[in-house]
């Protein structure tokens, strides 16, 4: 069974547990003889973007490595982030930033991957980075079906499967001590469910057990792959 070419995406909240059944999938598909690639699509690809960051978290009082290894430089900076995000000319050039790099990493990765026959696991993609750009610059859910975001799906390939790993603000929160506050993931929480039911993504129980969890989504995707067998 060889569907290639096709693309599953992985969305949802931080700590819903997508990165891992993404894992998971991905090891389950190569053991079935499917050629599958796990990808993580967040950005942070391009130098000039990582210069950009580097920069601007060492004016914010912290760094790349700080942030990383400790997690009340990582609140503190996304608290002055979220600050600094307030002012217009920031926002804007934060946003065109985020567009274009996320084109570049779909396009020169993820669609390259799937040219090469692949099966693309992606941990999050674009629905995702204008989650982040909702939530950044303030807007409701419906900017995000914005004549410019419609535009922007020209130009990037169109996932098979989406699954929407959902789990309620509060567990969030249970699971990382990262998450700025209840507020910002209950924003997102509405956004992916918005989304979800507008475009009838398959919305996956994530307070359940990991193997409980997997085993819906190898349901979901063998009929994919089922289907894909007919038309070969």
């Amino acid at each position: 069974m060889t569907p290639g070419g096709s693309l599953i995406c992985f969305t949802g909240i931080d700590g819903s547990g997508k990165t891992t059944q993404a894992k998971l999938l991905v090891d389950w598909l190569t053991s079935q003889g499917v050629k599958a690639i796990y990808t993580w699509s967040r950005g942070e690809v391009l130098a000039i973007r990582r210069i950009f960051l580097s920069v601007g978290r060492r004016a914010l009082g912290t760094s790349t490595r700080q942030i990383a290894i400790d997690q009340s430089s990582y609140r503190e900076y996304q608290s002055r982030k979220s600050t600094l995000m307030r002012k217009p000319f920031i926002r804007t050039l934060w946003s065109a930033m985020t567009y274009f790099e996320h084109l570049v990493q779909i396009n020169t990765d993820i669609r390259r991957r799937m040219q090469e026959g692949c099966v693309v696991v992606c941990d999050r993609y674009q629905w995702d980075t204008l989650i982040d750009l909702a939530v950044w610059n303030h807007k409701d859910s419906a900017w995000l079906l914005n004549g410019f975001n419609r535009f922007m799906w020209q130009f990037i390939p169109k996932p098979s499967i989406t699954f929407l790993v959902d789990i309620p603000p509060e567990e969030a929160m249970r699971r990382k001590d990262d998450i700025p506050s209840l507020d910002y993931v209950q924003k997102r929480t509405d956004h992916y469910q918005y989304l979800a039911k507008r475009d009838a993504w398959r919305v996956i129980d994530g307070c359940r057990e990991i193997a409980a969890i997997h085993g819906e989504i190898i349901s979901t995707v063998e009929a994919f792959l089922e289907g894909q067998g007919k038309h070969d």
